[in-house]
């Protein structure tokens, strides 16, 4: 059993599942622990997540963590969600049950988390047990104790009690036994988690401290791979709370002293300590029931032989723990100094290395033989890192999968909006330069024919790849073959002047605006590619920052009227060039320019201010999530049950925003402006009187309006640099608990 490595397995589809260990019997082949694999990593093996799945789809899930601590009762009704006794600002409802529960706070004046844990109180309680639990409380808040949970505070509030605790970032024993087949934990793990209570309850025993409650729930293990046992002294506390007339503790891991109220003494922890151990080993909780009478009986009825579930385990390690689980006391070991000796196998003065220093040597308990050990502790702390890792590495895959399954359904493949980009560029690009394939002697017609073309089709496919490469360099290589075909036809001053004027302007608008963003080529080149000038000042709009966005989106339609006053001309220099001097002497393209660009503009502004309110919603959806204890796979559910709700269950508030609506607004309004703009340049050229724009070009417009309202849905507002998921997180881990939203 000693040395096995252990790994994730993942199914045919990549789904995750349990951790299993490589050996041939397949303990952990399955993953039985949940429904698809892997719990995330703060959902608890409760009773708690049982009442969380019955009220997952009603009115409870809406609730705050104050609000469902009021509906389950295990809260008093004047709770709000103002900061617990004044000072620890509830964030996270982590544990309910029979006794009251357990709250993840930000202690306002320390700025740290802490645990809370809320216990009703008898309403007869006398002022002698209370003092008695107050007593024992502050016993336990000096057990400074590595593999202790230190206790920072306990106060009493009316008819309910509060211990506060460090908050141990991790998951129980419990959890992670949830997460591996049946529950089992290798032989190496189970020596390790023994070493560690061990050395936890002889230092409270040597202190005069009983626990009294040990069972999974109260060990935790944090993301480090560290023991830590919790909720030392409430033995005291629990007896006010009344529970059943026992002693503290919890049904099914009590011994049968402390069920029947008899004095109670270090044995008691031993039987506890052995119960756990027998679950960890097994998978089963061989006394657990649903009434201290029943759990009695059990005990006195003697568990399965361990030997019987376990073949594998030593014989003497095995009677062992079974003589810890006797209903008679005197039968047990000791304390839990001799139990531990005997399970880890220090049986030699010299202790191997790795042995806890804590422990004593078995000479000191009696023994004088050397014994087999359970496992290799130190083995079994390298094999608990790799699980708390994979637990992390899994509940952040998770969290991501599940946040991302909210964006907009382009951003949740990452490279669909790059290969998009690059592929429209690349697209326009060689369109561009195919449309000036007369001035080189290639008609259009054969183009269609490789024979003839092909020298020409060659360069206008490598300007294509290298637009596709760099963006950018689409619409400057576009530019220059317009200008050059414009010489070729020979070199007149009208073509001259045509020429230097296209190069001139085209290279100060590139210069400026035109190197960056992977659309802006697709921008400037789409209204001469379409045929259409009031085209694209939508795409303009929402790929450019807002001055940039005017700039291309004014130039835009004034490239377009020179390709296409060049291509009714057969590109001749000289004829295009007092073709387009007329053009450009009348004010319909001057005011078309104006309408686009002016549309792009506020486009942009319009597209930024979504994106941005898009980014600051998201942030502090994040934070909420955080601070209500709720996982981004609540909030994916919920999204997919009803995605156009109002309500956002998962947080408490209004879902966060996409950003799309203010977007689409945005593309109407860069559509309406240009078209306007055509329309009326047009009316005033034709004499003020009004005419329809042509049907080709409202169709055309109108199809790219289209276009870039699925680009929207798709992809929702185009972030600004540095506003992505990966910036959020980050931003949201920087900032503390209590200066989110919810503050």
């Amino acid at each position: 059993m000693l040395g096995r490595e252990t790994h994730l397995e993942r199914s045919p589809l990549g789904e995750p599942m349990a951790w299993s260990p490589t050996r041939e019997s397949g303990r952990r082949s399955a993953a039985q622990s949940a429904p698809g694999g892997v719990l995330p990593p703060n959902v608890p093996a409760s009773v708690f997540a049982e009442r969380e799945r019955s009220v997952s789809e009603g009115e409870s899930a809406r609730l705050t963590p104050s609000a469902r601590m009021r509906q389950f009762g295990v809260a008093p009704e004047s709770l709000t969600d103002e900061p617990l006794l004044g000072r620890y600002r509830i964030l996270e409802l982590r544990d309910v049950g029979g006794f009251g529960s357990v709250l993840v706070c930000w202690d306002v004046r320390l700025q740290r988390r802490v645990a809370v844990k809320c216990l009703p109180l008898e309403l007869g309680a006398s002022a002698v047990t209370l003092d008695e639990a107050l007593a024992e409380a502050r016993a336990s808040s000096f057990l400074a104790h590595p593999n202790i949970v230190t206790v920072h505070d306990f106060e009493v509030e009316g008819a309910w009690a509060y211990l506060v605790m460090e908050y141990v970032d991790g998951v129980t024993l419990a959890e992670l036994q949830a997460r591996v087949e049946g529950g089992v934990l290798v032989f190496d793990e189970a020596a390790y988690v023994l070493q560690c209570l061990a050395s936890a309850l002889a230092f409270a025993h040597a202190n005069g401290v009983l626990h009294l409650d040990i069972k999974p729930q109260n060990v935790m293990i944090d993301r480090s791979g560290q023991v830590k046992l919790g909720d030392f002294g409430m033995a005291s506390l629990a007896s006010a709370a009344g529970w059943g007339g026992a002693r503290g503790g919890t049904v099914g891991y009590m011994a049968p002293e402390q069920l029947e109220g008899e004095l109670v003494d270090e044995r008691s922890d031993v039987f506890s300590l052995a119960t756990v151990l027998y679950e960890a080993l097994s998978g089963q909780a061989p006394f657990r029931a649903a009434s201290a009478e029943a759990s009695l009986r059990l005990i006195e009825k003697g568990a399965t032989p361990i030997e019987a579930l376990e073949p594998e385990l030593d014989e003497e390690i095995a009677h062992t723990l079974m003589a810890a689980l006797s209903p008679d006391a005197a039968q047990r070991p000791s304390s839990v100094m001799a139990l531990a000796n005997i399970l880890l196998g220090n049986a030699r003065p010299g202790r191997r290395p790795g042995a806890d220093p804590a422990l004593p040597g078995l000479e000191e308990a009696g023994y004088s033989l050397t014994r087999p050990a359970l496992g290799d502790p130190t083995a079994g702390l390298a094999s608990i890192r790799r699980l708390m890792d994979q637990t992390a590495d899994e509940g952040a895959e998770l969290e991501d999968e599940a946040l991302g399954s909210l964006d907009p359904p382009g951003r949740r493949i990452p490279a669909l909006a790059h290969a998009l980009g690059r592929t429209v560029s690349a697209v326009t690009t060689f369109a561009a330069l195919l449309l000036a394939s007369p001035a080189f002697g290639v008609a259009p017609d054969a183009l269609l024919s490789w024979e003839g073309s092909w020298p020409y089709l060659v360069i206008c496919g490598a300007a294509a790849v290298l637009a596709a490469v760099w963006t950018p360099l689409g619409s400057i290589l576009a530019i220059v073959g317009a200008a050059i075909a414009c010489l070729v036809g020979g070199l007149t001053p009208p073509a001259l002047a045509l020429a230097l004027a296209l190069l001139g302007a085209g290279l100060a608008w590139w210069l400026l605006f035109g190197r960056s963003g992977r659309l802006t080529s697709a921008a400037f080149l789409a209204p001469a590619v379409l045929g259409c000038p009031p085209a694209a000042s939508g795409l303009a709009g929402y790929a450019l920052r807002p001055l940039a966005a005017l700039a291309t989106g004014a130039l835009a339609p004034a490239f377009a009227e020179v390709v296409m006053v060049a291509t009714a001309n057969g590109w001749a220099g000289e004829a295009t060039a007092l073709a387009l001097a007329g053009r450009f002497g009348a004010p319909g393209v001057w005011i078309l320019m104006g309408a686009s660009g002016l549309g792009a503009w506020l486009c942009s502004l319009i597209t930024k201010a979504a994106a941005k309110r898009k980014a600051s919603s998201w942030l502090a959806f994040e934070m909420r999530l955080g601070a209500t204890g709720k996982t981004a796979s609540s909030a994916a559910m919920a999204s997919a049950a009803d995605p156009d709700a109002d309500d956002w269950p998962s947080a408490g508030e209004r879902r966060p925003s996409s950003g799309r609506a203010i977007a689409t607004v945005a593309q109407i309004a860069a559509t309406a402006c240009a078209v306007g703009g055509y329309t009326f340049g047009e009316g005033l050229e034709n004499g003020g009187i009004y005419a329809p724009p042509a049907a080709s070009v409202l169709i055309v417009a109108l199809v790219f309006l289209a276009l870039m309202l699925l680009v929207v849905y798709l992809f929702g507002p185009a972030e600004e640099p540095g506003g992505g998921r990966e910036e959020r997180r980050a931003h949201a881990s920087s900032v503390g608990p209590g200066e989110g939203a919810g503050s």
